[in-house]
């Protein structure tokens, strides 16, 4: 019964508390650099792909610096500080995918990160095995909130759109869900973002099961 749904989950924020670990990170690398930044102001990098995050942290340092040392200094700074992604895994995460890998779901990935870094992610986190299709932003040329990445996973599934439900928690990411025709889980954030376009809202990524079969 279950081979005809699909759940497609964003990686950042569901999967991992990456986030919020990297918001706090930007906020350091800027004031680590002598300059007045309110954490509030950042808020509104969560979901950008990367290359809105150079650009949006750039302003300030714009005039000071090019655009290229700047990219490479943040970079760095990302490696050094990069964490072992196994330590920042969201609970109800492994019982989430193996109730829905034993159930004979389609699973899928849609995330907004460069496949270098999805395939990192998942291996820290013994997570690969449960994905049928892994999809990144870095395929198409607009991101989310743009649905194509959803379109795209929903076909490499072999699932109908609206067989599919997706686990988001940024704006962006619940929306590019909500206009691909898929019934959006969105997981609480601590960044006060609107995620009132979701059909759900949980606190935890375990919840989406109940409510899923209720819905099948």
């Amino acid at each position: 019964m279950s081979s005809k749904y699909a759940v497609i989950f964003d990686m950042d924020g569901v999967l991992v508390d990456s986030e919020n670990y990297f918001f706090k990170l930007n906020v350091r690398f800027i004031r680590d650099k002598g300059k007045e930044v309110s954490e509030k102001d950042l808020h509104k990098l969560v979901g950008m792909q990367m290359q809105g995050i150079y650009e949006t942290l750039y302003e300030y340092f714009k005039g000071e610096v090019s655009f290229e040392q700047f990219k490479a200094d943040y970079d760095t700074f990302c490696k050094i500080n990069e964490p072992d992604y196994s330590t920042i895994l969201n609970p109800g995460v492994i019982k989430t995918l193996e109730t829905l890998y034993d159930r004979g779901f389609k699973i899928g990935l849609a995330s907004s990160c460069d496949m270098h870094n999805i395939e990192k992610v998942l291996k820290q986190c013994n997570l690969l095995k449960y994905f049928t299709a892994i999809v990144s932003g870095d395929e198409f040329v607009v991101s989310k909130p743009n649905p194509q990445i959803y379109f795209s996973t929903a076909n490499r599934l072999g699932i109908e759109p609206k067989y599919c439900f997706v686990v988001e928690d940024s704006v962006y990411g619940i929306e590019a869900g909500k206009r691909a025709g898929m019934t959006v889980f969105a997981c609480k954030q601590p960044f006060g973002h609107d995620q009132s376009r979701a059909d759900y809202i949980i606190d935890c990524i375990d919840e989406i099961i109940d409510i899923i079969d209720n819905r099948i």
